[in-house]
This record gives structure tokens, C-alpha cells and sequence, in this order.
């Protein structure tokens, strides 16, 4: 029902909601064809090393751009206009696409955020029986998991699964209302977990600070996505709470998409570096050992470490930080290092520093 003093007009092609969302949809779907076509020409051109992780943000743009076209014919139907300003049958039909818009969304969300967490196991946690390793798998176990189940959810919501959209048929369904805000906290908490292990991590490098902070910039861009899940979870609060639940769903919309291109993005920021050094001029072509081949040396360098005697250098003695990340080994300059005297071979969750005469 319209507000008091409020005349319906199911002849009115005003939408609100038209001029913000197509601005978010074009901004978000420049930012990740672009991040992703970034991240893909490093890692498949200049870095040349290819894994399965790879290919998960290039899955999470196909299905970011299916969930915008999704929504451009929820716009073009009706969707962002007041409920009482259309029929029954467009209400009805704007339903059965929003249904699928949803589940299109859990599919994204499991994809992007997957690509978030997989390449941090394999940076902070190459002995795979720390604390640190099982709680990255169950995170992203968890978060498979809850998805999927939550996606199967929306999509056989009611029984017969027409009523979903049509409410006049009988039947039975789930309290969907529950299970959007249950899945809107869960994003929170997630993203959250995304935040803190990395920067855990990172802190507990034995690095100089000005390293320990640049990179922990780096991984900080995920608060973006945070923001992004805390202010839909409160439009989703919203549209549970309101009548008006085309016009609240547009609103949702526009938080749902800054959230998947803020993941995905995110998911391409470790590449940037090498990308950069590399226009730069400054990633010489040579033969550089592979991700599994550097961890197992600096495996064995840390299982040696106790036995190997300290040594006195001079003070032009070169010092180099060897950093394991997806994207490659990098030499760091020495004022980066902390000052402290230590053995020759020193292998602290991931970094290995040599210190050669």
C-alpha cells in the first residue's frame, strides 16, 4: 500500500533508482574487467607461472558481469520503482529474476572471496601444519560451504518453487528474511578474518617497519569490501523490515555490486608490484626458481638454521630479503631491514633472508 496522501501511477516510467545504479554497474565493471585484466597479463605474460587460483578471478568478472546484466533487466521491468507503482504481474516477474539474481550472487561471492584467501595460504603459510594454514582452509571451507548450502537455499525456497514469485499459489516456504540477514552477517565476519590473518602474518615478519606497513596497505584495500558488507548488511535489515521492497532492492543492489568488485579487485592487488617494477624496466628476464622449489629450500634453510654459527660482516656486506608471494622472490634494499644480528640463514613464516659477503 502507498503512504497516506500517496496516488499509484502504474503508468509512470520514472525509476529513481536508474541514474545510480547504472553509474555503480559501469564504475564497478570498469574496475574489475580492468583489475582482472591486469592481473591476468602479470601473472600469464611477465610472471609466466600459471595455477588453478588463477583462474578464479577471471570466473568472478564473468559472473560480476552476468549479475549486472541480471539487473539491468530488473531495472528495465520495474526494478528501484516504488511497489505500488507497478502490477501484480511485473511484481511477480521481477520476483522470479530477483531469485535469480541472488543465487547468481552466491556463486560470485564464493568466487571472489576464494580468490582472495587461496593465494594467502600459500604466502604466509608454507608449512602447511601451523595454526595459520588450518585457519585459512577453514575459512574458505566454511565459506564454500555456507554458500553453496545458502545459494540452495534462495533458489528452492518454496514448495512448488514457482510460489518463490507468485504468492498466490499454495504452498510452503523458508523465512527468507532470516536467511538474507544471516547471510549478510556472514559476509561481515568473513571479510573480517580476510583482514586480520594477513596482517597477523605480516606482523610477525621479522621486517623493517617501513616494509611491515606497505604491505600491510596493500592487503588493507580489503576494507573496502568490509565497508561495502556492513552498509548492505543494513539495507538488508531495510528491506526485511519495509513494504516498499522493489525500491529497497535497488538500494541493496548497489551495495552488493561494490562488495563483489571490491573482493575481485582486491584479489588482483598482490600482482600490481611486479607489474609495476616491470613497466619500470626494472624486472630483468632471468631464471628465477618456483614457488615450490624456493619453499622447500627455505624449508630445509629453516630447519638448519639452529646449527648453522653466527658470522661477523662488514659493513658493505650486501644484504638481501627473499620474499615468497604469488607474484615472485624480491631483493629489498637494506634500509628495509631490521638491524639485529642474527645467523647467516634466518627463514621467519616465509621471508628468508641471506646475508652474503
Amino acid at each position: 500500500m502507498p503512504p497516506p496522501g500517496v496516488i499509484p501511477d502504474l503508468t509512470s516510467s520514472y525509476n529513481e533508482m536508474q541514474t545510480p545504479s547504472i553509474f555503480a554497474w559501469t564504475i564497478c565493471a570498469f574496475a574489475v574487467i580492468t583489475c582482472v585484466a591486469l592481473r591476468s597479463f602479470t601473472r600469464f605474460y611477465v610472471i609466466k607461472k600459471i595455477e588453478l587460483a588463477d583462474f578464479l578471478p577471471l570466473f568472478a568478472c564473468i559472473g560480476v558481469l552476468a549479475y549486472i546484466s541480471l539487473s539491468i533487466t530488473n531495472l528495465v521491468m520495474g526494478a528501484g520503482k516504488h511497489t505500488w507503482n507497478i502490477s501484480a504481474s511485473q511484481a511477480m516477474s521481477l520476483g522470479h529474476f530477483a531469485n535469480t539474481t541472488t543465487v547468481c550472487y552466491a556463486v560470485v561471492i564464493v568466487l571472489a572471496k576464494s580468490s582472495v584467501i587461496i593465494p594467502l595460504i600459500s604466502t604466509f603459510t608454507p608449512n602447511k601444519k601451523t595454526w595459520l594454514y588450518w585457519s585459512y582452509v577453514a575459512l574458505i571451507s566454511l565459506n564454500v560451504g555456507f554458500w553453496i548450502s545458502g545459494g540452495l537455499a534462495v533458489l528452492f525456497a518454496c514448495t512448488p518453487r514457482e510460489k518463490i514469485w507468485n504468492p498466490f499459489l499454495p504452498g510452503n516456504c523458508i523465512n527468507q528474511n532470516t536467511l538474507f540477514l544471516t547471510s549478510s552477517a556472514w559476509n561481515i565476519f568473513t571479510d573480517l578474518w580476510i583482514i586480520i590473518l594477513p596482517l597477523f602474518s605480516i606482523w610477525h615478519l621479522r621486517l623493517a617497519m617501513r616494509y611491515k606497513v606497505g604491505v600491510s596497505i596493500m592487503f588493507l584495500t580489503t576494507i573496502f569490501a568490509l565497508v561495502a558488507s556492513t552498509v548492505r548488511f543494513y539495507y538488508t535489515f531495510k528491506l526485511v523490515n519495509t513494504t516498499d521492497v522493489l525500491f529497497v532492492e535497488a538500494q541493496l543492489g548497489l551495495w552488493t555490486i561494490a562488495e563483489m568488485a571490491s573482493l575481485i579487485c582486491c584479489s588482483c592487488m598482490p600482482v600490481f608490484p611486479r607489474l609495476y617494477r616491470w613497466l619500470r624496466g626494472r624486472d630483468p628476464n632471468i631464471s628465477k626458481p618456483t614457488n615450490s622449489e624456493y619453499i622447500e629450500f627455505a624449508r630445509r634453510e629453516k630447519q638448519q638454521r639452529t646449527t648453522i654459527s653466527n658470522k661477523s660482516f662488514g659493513p658493505d656486506a650486501d644484504t638481501q630479503v627473499l620474499v615468497d608471494t604469488e607474484m615472485s622472490i624480491e631483493t629489498l634494499p637494506r634500509s628495509m631491514l631490521p638491524k639485529h644480528d642474527g645467523p647467516a640463514y634466518e627463514y621467519v613464516a616465509g621471508v628468508h633472508v641471506n646475508r652474503q659477503n
